[in-house]
């Protein structure tokens, strides 16, 4: 079985209206490094790569999810398959790809309308990602996308660029890049966008002291501290400005390179949280589908 041409969440970009409260939530709560981009955008560092997390002030802005592809030949391949499929796609231009910090961007949408951005060779820095507190972080982990197409998302990601589904909760599907469970979780939604932005931190004790950071700041926690079933993290979400859900995990199962069949889980407490936690305020979170 040849490798996924996707390897992994190389960066999020997400609108705002209130970019000094996004910025704050992102430094001073999450603890992540400022890193503005030349326009002037707030931009923070995770981990090695230049620019994980960008906030886009400008009126027009949408949010777009950037997924890292191997090598010159899985873009060229990524291509192919879009073409194949009939799917509308943009070579991003020099001043996208340098606004992105990469060498090549493909420009598209999975089936619920998401913005994908599949990129070649996101820009890193030898110098050492410095939070801005002792906050455990130690990379961007994945994200979690609404769906308004369960079916047809999955085959966006399995059958054009060869991943695979690690695990189901109800609908709730997990898609596996390479040796981790899964780097991003499809919900099942009334409308499409991020769902949530996941970073992974060294323990289980920092993820602990996190959880108690955050009572002490009265951060609104939707969920947590729990443990995922499906793969084994343990995490915190936690609400942000604007609807931002921030997740913080750790201890995610990493499957190898083997593959495996996907198991099913039932999208109820216990098929959820192996801790008990719940979300009543987050119908995704819950493997409810909400309505408008």
């Amino acid at each position: 079985m040849s490798a996924p041409l996707v390897h992994c969440i190389a960066y999020v970009r997400l609108p705002t209206g209130e970019p000094a409260a996004s910025a704050h939530f992102a430094s001073e709560i999450c603890g992540l490094e400022r890193n503005d981009t030349p326009q002037g955008d707030p931009g923070f560092r995770i981990d090695a790569r230049f620019r994980a997390l960008v906030f886009l002030p400008q009126p027009d802005a949408e949010a777009s999810l950037g997924v890292e592809l191997r090598d010159e030949a899985a873009f060229e391949r990524a291509v192919e398959a879009l073409r194949s499929a009939g799917i509308a796609y943009a070579i991003a231009d020099a001043d996208a790809c340098a606004a992105r910090e990469v060498r090549g961007a493909i420009l598209t949408r999975d089936p619920s309308g998401n913005a994908i951005e599949l990129v070649l060779g996101p820009r890193l820095t030898a110098r050492r990602f410095f939070p801005t507190r002792d906050c455990g972080v130690v990379g961007l982990q994945g994200a979690g996308l609404r769906s308004t197409d369960l079916s047809a998302d999955t085959r966006f990601w399995c059958d054009l660029f060869g991943a695979s589904v690690a695990d189901r909760v109800g609908d709730i599907t997990y898609i596996r890049m390479d040796e981790m469970h899964h780097r991003l979780a499809l919900y099942p939604s009334a409308s499409a966008g991020i769902m949530n932005v996941v970073l992974e931190v060294e323990s289980l004790d920092l993820l602990m002291q996190n959880y108690y950071f955050m009572g002490q700041r009265q951060v609104r926690v939707l969920q947590g501290p729990g443990r995922n079933v499906a793969s084994g993290e343990a995490f915190l979400h936690l609400a942000g400005p604007e609807g931002l859900i921030i997740t913080f995990a750790t201890e995610m199962i990493r499957d190898g390179a083997a593959p495996r069949r996907a198991r099913q889980f039932a999208p109820n407490p216990e098929g959820l949280c192996a801790w008990g936690s719940t979300c009543p305020d987050v119908a995704e979170f819950s493997g409810a589908t909400p309505s408008h």
